[in-house]
């Protein structure tokens, strides 16, 4: 691949990635529309490795202050995404992939971001969270793996009505991050094993620019979250679900 176009896609899978807009519904629908592109299997390693390394040096701070605490919760929180990735998403995957339902699961996302703004105000700090609230969380992250779903948007979503307070929310929301990309990650490194060490100035270059395109989509989203304003992702999935839905008709 031209080093141009790996800067291009590390860079849009980095801000897709933690913007509440999916990564994975993005890449769909580019497949359906244009191109039935594959990424390469050691790319994307290192763009989901440079995206991990973003959110552990965001958080930097919280997790050296917190982590210790929210092991228990992470473990709690992890378990969805496990059991449904390893055995039920497989079983569905023709299903959640086809175009039609691409368009559905981009209008939930657009329904959970407008929803956000409107839910009561949480009182729960992160230090705080419950099992409970860790769970439903968890659950949110787990539904994510279909594509459009966005992770980010689901999550924070869930933290939200789950009663934390939007900040905490949107913390939680990314640490819980850590063991499911660490985990996808690890999942996928046996494929590495016929891996050519002479691309590996590529999948450098690419999983700088998945770090810094991850860390400026988490301050934006950050930003958003404190002007409490997330419907201009709401619009812009709204539009991304009804173009699915009127382009592939049932």
């Amino acid at each position: 691949m031209a080093l141009t176009s790996i800067i291009i896609i590390s860079f849009i899978q980095g801000l897709t990635e933690f913007l509440p807009v999916s990564s994975s519904g993005h890449l769909l629908l580019f497949r359906l529309l244009f191109s039935p592109y594959s990424q390469p299997v050691t790319l994307d390693v290192f763009l989901h490795a440079g995206s991990l390394l973003a959110i552990i040096w965001y958080f930097r701070r919280y997790l050296r202050q917190y982590f210790v605490k929210l092991i228990p919760v992470l473990i709690i929180g992890t378990i969805p995404v496990v059991v449904i990735g390893l055995f039920i998403y497989s079983h569905f995957q023709s299903v959640f992939e086809t175009p039609q339902f691409l368009g559905l699961s981009f209008l939930f996302t657009s329904f959970c971001l407008f929803l956000f703004p409107y839910l009561p105000k949480g009182k729960t700090s992160l230090e705080k969270i419950s099992f409970k609230q860790s769970l439903l969380i968890g659950i949110f992250q787990a539904v994510a793996i279909i594509p459009a779903i966005s992770r980010s948007g689901s999550t924070i979503f869930a933290g939200k009505l789950s009663g934390l307070k939007t900040q905490a929310s949107f913390n939680f929301a990314f640490i819980l991050a850590i063991p499911a990309i660490f985990g996808a990650i690890i999942l996928v490194l046996k494929d590495l094993s016929n891996y050519q060490p002479q691309s590996m100035g590529i999948d450098i270059t690419g999983l700088f620019f998945s770090f810094f395109s991850s860390l400026i989509a988490l301050r934006l989203l950050n930003y958003f979250l404190k002007n409490k304003n997330l419907k201009i992702f709401s619009l812009y999935t709204f539009l991304l679900g009804l173009l699915c839905l009127s382009l592939f008709s049932f």
